[in-house]
């Protein structure tokens, strides 16, 4: 009877190591998975330049017509925005005024802060070294021509012009008394010897007094 007690361990160890050599997956069967990755390519074709100016469809604000392009010579007063800046004119060298919405201050001339008078908007053009001051409709005081600067008026409450312009357009200049002519005066001009412009504005005389020059 001892030597049966001392065998059962024996065999209880050699029936666990069997049962566990004997693990299998519910079933008896294996899977095996597999991933397969697809890799797509697409080519797009580049933006058509239909003028041939240099500039496609997603820069040139015309594709039809090879003048206009950003960057193009863009002068103003002929209704076009040749160089697609937004304006007829060309935005970077101008001070605008304005005077239903603008302010005269040592800052003024931009489109969305412009000056409130033509004289202002001389000045600060000169100081900042710019070319034109272009000017909203509205009622402007008496100036004096500054050389070399164009000063052009017919620019509507959003900056553009002809069909395009939204409120008034029309930049009317008022005559009023000047001591240097003894009588009333819209727009002064002495001694001009540089290039310069003065166009598109409307001027409102003044009935000089008696003895006045008219």
């Amino acid at each position: 009877m001892r030597n049966v007690r001392r065998a059962w361990p024996v065999i209880l160890v050699a029936v666990v190591t069997l049962a566990a050599a004997c693990t299998t997956s519910p079933g008896g069967t294996t899977t095996t998975s597999s991933t397969t990755t697809t890799s797509t390519t697409t080519t797009t074709a580049p933006p058509a330049d239909a003028d041939g100016d240099g500039f496609n469809t997603l820069s040139d604000c015309n594709d039809a017509d090879d003048t206009v392009y950003p960057g193009a010579p863009d002068p103003a007063g002929d209704g076009i925005d040749q160089n697609c800046d937004g304006i007829d004119g060309e935005e970077t060298d101008a001070i605008f005024v304005n005077s239903t919405t603008g302010a005269d201050t040592a800052t003024c001339g931009t489109s969305s802060e412009p000056c409130a008078s033509i004289t202002q908007g001389q000045s600060r053009a000169s100081s900042d070294a710019l070319g034109n001051v272009y000017v909203a409709g509205g009622n402007y005081a008496k100036f004096s021509v500054v050389g070399g600067l164009e000063v052009r008026g017919g620019y509507g409450q959003n900056w553009q012009r002809g069909v395009l312009a939204t409120g008034n357009s029309v930049a009317s200049v008022q005559a009023s008394f000047d001591a240097s002519t003894s009588g009333p005066v819209a727009i002064l001009a002495n001694s001009i010897v540089d290039p310069t412009t003065v166009a598109d504005l409307s001027v409102t005389g003044a009935a000089a007094a008696a003895g006045q020059a008219s």
